[in-house]
């Protein structure tokens, strides 16, 4: 989303250094959505995927 939201604000063109400070000041909600994607796949995955394996056999979706 770095580069999008340097192409939408930017009125100008962009630059290697705007593009660079968008990377820069976007880094800490990266980091924050990257831990809590990885902190919900550890909890909810493996519960998630055993509900769907069941969805797949009893409705016959798979094989």
């Amino acid at each position: 989303m770095n580069p999008a939201a340097a192409f939408m604000v930017s009125s100008e063109g962009i630059t290697l250094k705007t593009l660079f400070a968008y990377y820069i000041t976007g880094l800490p909600m990266d980091l924050v959505h990257a831990f809590g994607t990885a902190l919900f796949i550890l909890i909810a995955a493996e519960p998630m995927l055993e509900k769907m394996d069941r969805i797949k056999v009893k409705y016959g979706i798979v094989e």
